[in-house]
């Protein structure tokens, strides 16, 4: 491995949003190894390990981290047993979910006044949730701006942390980083949320529209 597998969410970003990077069910990788919050998952984890070897066909030797290269023999076979199922793919895995194949160059966005959902009404723009999976295939024609439906509920927040932290530190492309950007923008107030709530744009399980505000403003 030419790349380190597991790395510190940087320091501003865990500053900015602790509860989200939080480990809170399983821990994947050596950072959290140990943590006796964690330890009712790690009997679960075996059992993965153990198909995953049994469907593959593989041996442990096959998961041999360059990371323990140099230590103690003894040491590297625990540690293996917990951690050799490609942990840096995870969040990779999830984000490729959500980012299509096929798209345009990514860059940084230019900051710019982006007007919010309740000024684009108020402006006679109307706002429709779009029939796309694909949360990236907005439209913007004839005054009407074409949104496909984000479902929030009390994970998401976690969820999208991870796969920004994870194109900061590894990617140049910030596919989810503009996508919340711009979301960001769209929704100021409770106003708003209830706006996109209305037009299906958003759909929240989250107590109240505030809860959608706060947590669309920490993800940027």
């Amino acid at each position: 491995m030419h790349r380190r597998s597991w790395n510190w969410v940087p320091e501003r970003l865990r500053h900015a949003n602790a509860k989200a990077n939080t480990t809170r069910v399983v821990s994947i990788g050596p950072i959290h190894h140990g943590d006796e919050s964690l330890r009712a998952m790690e009997k679960h984890k075996m059992l993965d390990l153990k198909s995953l070897l049994q469907r593959t066909k593989l041996t442990h030797e096959f998961f041999w981290f360059k990371a323990y290269l140099g230590r103690e023999e003894g040491e590297i076979l625990k540690k293996i047993q917990h951690y050799s199922c490609g942990i840096n793919h995870f969040v990779d895995f999830f984000r490729k979910s959500h980012v299509p194949r096929e798209l345009p160059p990514s860059g940084e966005i230019r900051t710019v006044n982006l007007p919010s959902a309740t000024e684009l009404h108020e402006a006679g723009v109307k706002v429709k949730m779009g029939s796309s999976k694909n949360l990236f295939d907005r439209q913007f024609r004839n005054r009407v701006l074409v949104i496909p439906q984000l479902q929030i509920r009390s994970s998401t927040e976690s969820f999208f942390f991870n796969m920004l932290t994870y194109e900061q530190s590894h990617l140049r492309d910030c596919y989810i980083g503009n996508y919340f950007f711009i979301l960001d923008r769209l929704i100021d107030t409770t106003s708003d949320v209830q706006l996109l709530n209305q037009s299906g744009v958003i759909e929240s399980k989250l107590a109240d529209n505030q809860e959608v505000v706060d947590s669309i403003n920490h993800l940027v």
